[in-house]
């Protein structure tokens, strides 16, 4: 399997890793932390050297109570940011935006990634710039309002109703001519969910990788705040280090990997491999063609 993006091929053979860069004086993990060009810079870096295969930068936090922005005050804060990293590194980058204008103005900037949480509920014509653009596109499963992403009461089945969410999501995205080779879909851990559902959902992943054969699953559950409930209500908001999941082909462990490297960087894979076993503040989740053991085996570390 191999997913599109507007500046190449990405291929699905084994489980890739997302990171996380919030530019929001407000997000749950790491807000305020990376507000200036250059700390954003340092921490893509930091990140790169840590393992990630795809930046993904976001503006507006969306955890609950997070501040709702205009589209100008969010593309304020991220276009610097994806500009230069894209300057400086190979790494591909996703822009997390529910709105087109942000859309728009990222992939100029240099993403190739589209990460919608709502799933094109918010914004439909974020489907028309991703297929103008030939753009990646992850459509997320979620419910309610962006005031109510979190305060939705639970569904009865939650599987049932993430299979006809992303299938009305996925029907959109075609409707515009998005192809399936850009699409990626995201269970969505964490948005209006129970503790009992996020939990079924990672125990269950494969139901949702059969029903759904032709697209990369994405699977965010790093540091939100479920872990903590299950830990004993340990607090796992703040952390120096955070990555969300990507894809990867069917139910294939992770062996070590090639790393994104900064462009002119020669620093070799050794010295990257003994960084990331140094540094017990990294946080991982998976996106991908994975089994229910894998899952497992990855959530254990968090």
């Amino acid at each position: 399997m191999e997913w599109k993006t507007s500046r190449r091929l990405i291929s699905m053979d084994r489980p890739l890793v997302m990171a996380i860069l919030n530019v929001t004086p407000d997000s749950f993990s790491d807000g305020g932390e990376y507000l200036s060009v250059d700390d954003a810079l340092k921490r893509a870096e930091n990140m790169i050297d840590e393992g990630a295969d795809i930046i993904d930068v976001g503006g507006e936090s969306t955890r609950p109570g997070g501040n709702v922005l205009d589209a100008e005050q969010e593309i304020d804060r991220v276009i610097p940011v994806i500009a230069e990293i894209s300057k400086r590194f190979e790494t591909p980058i996703s822009i997390d935006t529910t709105k087109s204008e942000v859309v728009e103005q990222a992939i100029q900037s240099g993403a190739e990634i589209i990460n919608d949480i709502s799933g094109l509920r918010f914004d439909v014509r974020i489907a028309d710039a991703a297929a103008r653009n030939n753009a990646g596109l992850i459509l997320m499963h979620s419910r309610g309002t962006r005031e109510t992403l979190h305060s939705e009461p639970p569904v009865d089945d939650i599987f049932l109703d993430i299979q006809t969410d992303l299938k009305r999501a996925v029907g959109v995205a075609h409707s515009y001519d998005v192809k399936d080779e850009q699409i990626a879909l995201d269970v969505g851990i964490g948005f209006g969910k129970t503790l009992e559902q996020n939990l079924e959902l990672i125990a269950k992943l494969d139901r949702l990788v059969d029903e759904f054969s032709e697209y990369p699953i994405l699977v965010g559950a790093s540091r939100k705040s479920f872990i903590g409930k299950v830990l004993g209500d340990l607090i796992v908001g703040k952390a120096r280090r955070q990555h969300s999941g990507c894809v990867n082909s069917r139910k294939k462990r992770c062996k070590d990997r090639p790393r994104a490297r900064c462009k002119g960087n020669s620093r070799s894979n050794k010295s990257r491999r003994e960084t990331r076993v140094r540094d017990n503040e990294i946080s991982t989740s998976v996106i991908g063609r994975i089994g229910p053991p894998f899952a497992v085996r990855l959530y254990g570390l968090l």
